[in-house]
Order: C-alpha cells, then sequence, then structure tokens
C-alpha cells in the first residue's frame, strides 16, 4: 500500500523561531525556509497551539504564497495540544476531509518543539520530529525518548533531511 505523506507543522518554535523576533512586526519572509518548503510536494498543515489570528499574522510574513492545505489553531479545533482530544480531532479531520480509504493509507510527519506534543503524535502513530527549543531545560533532553523518532537542532537540519526520513519509513 503506497502511503499518502501528510506533514504536520507545529509554528511557533518549529517553523516559526522565536528566538529570531520578539514582536510581529518583526517577523519577516525567510527564503531559506521558503526554498526548503517548496522543495518537496506533500501536503502541508499548520497544527498551533496559538490562535488562527496569531497564525494569519505571523505565517504569511515568513512564508509568503506557501500553500498550507488547512490549520488547525486552539481556537478552532475542540481542544489543545498535548489533549488526545485535540490530536483525534487534526487526524481525523485530515482522514476525512482528504478522503483516506482507511488509515493506514495516512502518513503523518509530525514537527514539533515539545516533548508532551510529540508523545501523544506518536500515539496515532504519527512519525515525530523534535526540534527542541533554545529555551529548553538540557539536562532533560535525553536520547532515549522512544516516542521521538528524529531530532534536530533547526527545522533547517530537518528538512533538508526530509527525504532521508520519508524514504526510511516507506
Amino acid at each position: 500500500m503506497n502511503k499518502k505523506k501528510t506533514i504536520i507543522f507545529d509554528l511557533d518554535d518549529t517553523l516559526l523561531m522565536s528566538d529570531e523576533y520578539k514582536k510581529y512586526e518583526e517577523i519577516k519572509f525567510n527564503k531559506k525556509l521558503f526554498d526548503l518548503l517548496n522543495n518537496f510536494n506533500y501536503d502541508k498543515y499548520i497544527y498551533s497551539n496559538g490562535t488562527i489570528g496569531h497564525v494569519n499574522t505571523s505565517l504569511p510574513k515568513l512564508l509568503i504564497n506557501i500553500n498550507f492545505k488547512d490549520t488547525y489553531a486552539r481556537d478552532i479545533i475542540p481542544d489543545v495540544k498535548p489533549k488526545y482530544k485535540s490530536f483525534n480531532y487534526v487526524n481525523n479531520d485530515i482522514f476525512y476531509k482528504y478522503r483516506f480509504n482507511n488509515y493506514l493509507e495516512m502518513n503523518c510527519i509530525f514537527f514539533d518543539d515539545l516533548i508532551d506534543n510529540l508523545k501523544t503524535a506518536k500515539f496515532f502513530g504519527w512519525t515525530t520530529i523534535w526540534l527542541p527549543n533554545k529555551r529548553y531545560n538540557p539536562t532533560l533532553i535525553r536520547d532515549d525518548y522512544k516516542f521521538i523518532d528524529y531530532r534536530f537542532e533547526n527545522i533547517y537540519e530537518a528538512l533538508e533531511d526530509l527525504d532521508n526520513i520519508i524514504n526510511k519509513i516507506r
């Protein structure tokens, strides 16, 4: 069975690296990120604990003309990450809205900076990619988290290796 790749990104501290700005006015187009995201032809989604207003304000400044298939934000879905109800909603919405025949056809690859979010994502069978943010306590960063499939220092490294990751999970 050929699984359809679905790429799901957290926004803050994943795509939008908060250490690079202090307020909305400082968010600017990121050509490197734009080019990396345009290098692959998979359905892309935003899944944020921020509001839809936050996503709609910051994302266009960061990534002009990048097409995300859908956005999931805390004020338009039933709950927030890392709660099961939130992930269940996103998983089911993608499944039904984009007409998969069965859940085995879905191959969700999820980028996030928070361990608890990745743990819940793994419960749903998603491939998890951890991008620990700079504020993360380095004594808590371990290599033995069974629910983390890949770990990168930043989104650039992760996207540069995305084809290799996809080839490994086929």
